[in-house]
């Protein structure tokens, strides 16, 4: 058997959506992308799902435009579909870097208030 025709059996699990582990067979040449919109082809929010989702291979994230040759992917591994989720508190000031805990942290002690000690001094005077 050519080494380019050889098809490989891999499973995906999928615990966003708590769909059970589905086994498929895929080609060298099939893509992330495809991959994907199989898996979502019976969704009529399919689109979304496919760009706001990605798969990992053993803690990796593997890129859309890959093919399972490419990517690496072997005979009877797991893929896991993650969901790329988008947001923040609204203030501009998360980089998505930090740590729940470094948040926290962060907002832990009361800073001291930003006040003028000239206009504290000028305060006690006028009424």
């Amino acid at each position: 058997m050519n080494c380019n025709t050889h098809t490989s059996q891999i499973f995906i699990q999928d615990p966003d959506f708590q769909i059970p582990i589905q086994t498929l067979t895929l080609a060298p040449n099939f893509t992330i992308h495809d991959l994907k919109q199989l898996f979502f082809k019976n969704k009529s929010y399919a689109s979304t799902l496919t760009s706001s989702s990605y798969f990992t291979l053993n803690g990796r994230i593997l890129p859309d435009n890959g093919t399972v040759k490419t990517t690496g992917i072997q005979d009877f591994e797991t893929l896991t579909l993650k969901l790329s989720l988008y947001g923040g508190s609204g203030d501009g000031g998360s980089t998505c870097a930090e740590s729940h805990d470094c948040y926290l942290n962060m907002y832990a002690d009361k800073k001291p208030d930003k006040v003028d000690p000239n206009e504290q001094r000028l305060s006690k005077w006028e009424e």
